[in-house]
């Protein structure tokens, strides 16, 4: 699994090259949100090695965009981001049911600087 560090305005992530090409479905503004969601939540992820994982977002704009984000978590080790891809509704609500989701709060859209 190759994988690569990316950042944008001092975010440091660990992304194969899979989910780096899974970000080209998205616009400029929503994959910088993704990423400062991942970034800011990936300290809360469960350290589970060698197991992928799943977390699920929203972009909350006027038709939602509901994403989930494949990921292991190594003990000592940042996590890596293996791949990323849209999702329907009943998908990210059994996510919220699961305790599976990036933090809902302070409505952080993509306008949000949060």
């Amino acid at each position: 699994m190759d994988s690569e560090q990316k950042s944008t305005e001092g975010i440091r992530l660990l992304l194969t090259e899979e989910f780096v090409d899974d970000l080209d479905f998205y616009q400029d503004d929503e994959v910088e949100f993704i990423i400062k969601s991942l970034s800011r939540e990936q300290e809360k992820f469960k350290v589970l090695n060698n197991l992928a994982q799943y977390v699920y977002g929203v972009i909350q704009i006027e038709d939602p965009l509901y994403f989930k984000v494949e990921f292991v978590n190594q003990e000592g080790e940042r996590p890596t981001y293996l791949s990323l891809e849209g999702v329907g509704v009943d998908e990210f609500l059994d996510a919220i049911n699961n305790n599976q989701t990036l933090e809902l709060n302070e409505n952080r859209g993509i306008n949000s600087k949060k």
